[in-house]
């Protein structure tokens, strides 16, 4: 009983009606471009909403795809988001999509490396734990991509870089595991 009253004003509220067919059609681009554009109209209006960004993520690609991740990942690197790296796995299948994130991050790492900033024309200098998760960051898309040396020692200089925190010793037995080596895997954790 409550359910109802509670679906119906919701349906009330969203000034839907049972007939959500007629409706629907209204409410769904035609195509890609129409969406991304709302995708990005809607990030305009809730910069912190992450829906709408991935969406865009999702939808765009060549450099509006770059200028996007780009923004992204600065923020949510800056945030320190741990599933980083499991939010943008998706993005993975698309091999372009990789290997511009591949790239962007990359940028980042010498960037950071060498002025603290994500990029040189950057004008505030970032928080060293901006640089530890950039290196996670590459170390797992190294592993993804099978390069386990590459990412062996992406995060050894994360764990030599901050080695008091554990998110760097589980990533390096996730590599270890992925790499079949399971009694070194162990051994990380």
């Amino acid at each position: 009983m409550y359910y109802g009253k509670y679906l119906k004003q919701f349906q009330d509220c969203r000034n839907l009606n049972c007939n959500y067919k007629t409706k629907i059609c209204g409410i769904f681009p035609a195509n890609d471009d129409e969406a991304l554009k709302i995708c990005q109209k809607l990030q305009a209006l809730f910069p912190r909403a992450d829906a709408p960004c991935g969406y865009a993520l999702k939808l765009s690609s060549g450099n509006t795809f770059r200028c996007l991740v780009d923004e992204y990942l600065q923020r949510q690197l800056r945030k320190g988001v741990p599933p980083l790296f499991n939010i943008l796995k998706h993005l993975f299948a698309d091999k372009a999509k990789l290997e511009t994130i591949t790239d962007v991050l990359l940028c980042y790492y010498s960037s950071l490396e060498k002025h603290k900033k994500f990029t040189p024309e950057s004008e505030e200098e970032e928080f060293p734990t901006s640089y530890l998760h950039v290196m996670i960051f590459l170390a797992q898309t190294y592993d993804y991509k099978g390069d386990t040396d590459t990412a062996l020692r992406y995060i050894d200089r994360a764990i030599q870089h901050t080695p008091t925190y554990i998110d760097p010793y589980m990533v390096k037995s996730k590599i270890y595991k992925h790499a079949g080596d399971l009694e070194e895997a162990v051994h990380c954790g």
